[in-house]
């Protein structure tokens, strides 16, 4: 964990406390009365939106055609919206307020319920609400904030509130108030005598913690009220009343020395497969680390599932030779650390674990020790490759912005038992995902494949590379006004190659160009099998509607997407393989 400040959104909140409110913060903006909210979080997209709090309502929920490779559809919505929506491999969409997996099939619990096995999984979003809600802590070890707007501690403890049911989104404001006390606490510090406040939060988690400092008057049986406002300018509210004394004081009982003046550090984990965990690394072997998320407690990664860690807070330099060492990984674990003189040490050696806070690494013949608070950056020794999922298994994005592979297991109103890569068992809470993308089942995104072999060649110096689910500049897939979430954005002349070790039997896709290329593209477009020409279009035009390509591939070694040069030079060949997947028989 670690305290954030302006602009950062990400984990973390600046509050002041005033001891009167001027003209610049109404009396009344801060403390009107309003109803309590629920916040609706949904996804994929993590957008939210806020609404009067009430009992659900609706109707359990419909099977559709989903919108075949469009936009996943955002599950925020409305508090009697459906809960859960599945899209299978064919793009039928099941939705319900529940759903339960039993011999390998998720059931939708629609009318009729709907069963979707693991190997025909798509896709599914996961919709909850979240009820803000505040615990007060009292005055326990911290000391992160102080009077005024310095920076760290005074040797007084802070006062702790526990947040619970935040949405999955930044928060852009947050407003305290004491009512009767005309005290407040806020994250806006401008032209105001605000004294700083405090939150620790991973990522965007539904828990947090704030921590201010005690005014001169006990707060005890005041009533707080805690007012979110999240980067989409929605709020979220509540109230509480302190449980116990309060005090301004120095404590002989917690003397300074003894109080933590420093937010626990967050570290980005980057695991194999594309995984991503955002945490605290707690400890460590030889063989893996601990971490804390805020989805799992204590989650042990063996070091052959991992990649490396950043360190929030390391200096950019770092994260340029993180990144660099990432693409290639040495024989020996890395390490990125910094120095007395304010410089950065690079360390090889083995990681021989973490205890009490202290990273072990056996370097040129000798076991060192390294303060983790110095430690900026690790990169992990490359591995041999792991044997993974044998079958069907799932790609879960956690509200934290988190993502983890495993296989689901079993599925209650309140868990998620998922197995994970290397064998373990990791339960989760269920409110904690708000999505899960099938892998390895009878539907494979071309995508998500690496081609074999790339073939691009520019018409004159300037070659446009193709790139995976986005256009080019980073923006979505568009072909014929439609918007897809999956494909290939292709310029020629590109020819893709694919190694299918005949394991499929249909190659699917919609080819057409990019909605921003202009009318003037002109190309050749073809499919082939084991040199085999499975479909052709010779000319291949901007103003004609895409093409629906439908092939069979039974048994065929290799597949070759080919945008070839037309007869316009390529003026505009922005060719999209929309949706382009290979099904198993």
């Amino acid at each position: 964990m670690s305290v954030l400040m302006p602009p950062l959104s990400r984990i973390a909140v600046r509050l002041r406390l005033i001891g009167l409110l001027t003209v610049v913060i109404p009396l009344a903006a801060l403390t009107t009365a309003s109803a309590q909210n629920v916040i609706v979080v949904g996804a994929p997209g993590g957008g939210a939106v806020v609404v009067s709090e009430g009992p659900p309502s609706g109707n359990p929920g419909t099977a559709q055609t989903a919108n075949p490779g469009g936009n996943p559809a955002a599950a925020a919505g409305p508090a009697g919206a459906p809960s859960i929506s599945v899209t299978t491999i064919e793009d039928k969409q099941y939705q319900a307020k529940d759903a339960e997996f039993k011999e390998g099939k998720l059931t939708v619990k629609s009318e009729p319920p709907q069963s979707v096995a693991m190997e025909e999984l798509q896709r599914v979003t996961l919709q909850h609400e979240f009820k803000l809600a505040a615990e007060w802590i009292g005055q326990k070890d911290r000391d992160l904030v102080q009077v005024g707007a310095a920076e760290g501690g005074n040797g007084i403890r802070d006062v702790q509130v526990r947040l619970t049911g935040l949405g999955a989104r930044g928060i852009k404001q947050v407003a305290v108030v004491a009512k009767p006390q005309f005290r407040a606490w806020r994250l806006d510090l401008n032209q105001s005598p605000h004294w700083k406040v405090a939150i620790e939060r991973i990522g965007q988690a539904s828990t947090g913690e704030i921590y201010f400092e005690p005014p001169t008057r006990d707060l005890f049986e005041t009533e707080l009220e805690i007012t979110i406002t999240y980067d989409d300018n929605s709020n979220a509210r509540s109230t509480l009343k302190a449980t116990t004394h309060t005090s301004d004081q120095k404590d002989p009982a917690f003397p300074a020395e003894s109080l933590v003046t420093k937010s626990n550090r967050l570290a980005s984990v980057y695991g194999k497969g594309g995984d991503l965990f955002n945490g605290r690394l707690t400890g460590g072997t030889a063989e893996q680390f601990t971490l804390e998320t805020t989805w799992a407690p204590k989650l042990e990664v063996p070091f052959a599932n991992l990649r490396g860690i950043f360190f929030d807070g390391s200096k950019p330099e770092v994260k340029t030779k993180f990144d660099q060492q990432l693409a290639k990984p040495g024989v020996d674990d890395f390490v990125l650390v910094l120095s007395k003189d304010g410089g950065i040490a690079e360390i090889t050696g083995r990681i021989q674990g973490l205890i009490d806070g202290n990273l072990k690494i056996l370097y040129e013949g000798q076991q060192r020790s390294i303060k983790l608070e110095r430690v900026q950056a690790i990169v992990l020794a490359e591995h041999p490759e792991t044997k993974g999922f044998k079958g069907p298994f799932q790609i879960y994005r956690m509200a934290s912005g988190d993502l983890f592979s495993g296989a689901l297991v079993a599925l209650d109103e309140k868990m998620a038992k998922l197995k994970a890569a290397w064998g373990g068992d990791v339960s989760v809470p269920r409110e904690a995902i708000i999505e899960m993308t099938g892998r390895n089942t009878r539907m494979v995104n071309v995508s998500e494949l690496i081609p074999s072999s790339i073939e691009q060649t520019p018409y004159f110096d300037r070659k446009m590379v193709f790139v995976k689910d986005r256009a080019w500049n980073d923006r979505p897939l568009k072909v014929d006004g439609k918007t897809y979430s999956r494909g290939l954005a292709v310029h020629s002349r590109c020819f893709l190659t694919y190694d299918l070790s005949g394991e499929y039997g249909t190659f699917r896709a919609t080819v057409g160009f990019d909605d921003e290329a202009g009318n003037r593209g002109r190309v050749v477009c073809r499919v082939v099998a084991d040199d085999k020409e499975l479909f052709a279009n010779p000319d291949f035009r901007a103003t004609d509607k895409p093409v629906v390509v439908q092939v069979s591939v039974k048994g065929a070694k290799q597949l070759r997407l080919e945008v070839d040069f037309g007869e316009d030079e390529d003026i505009g060949d922005r060719v999209i393989w929309a949706n382009a997947r290979l099904f198993r028989e």
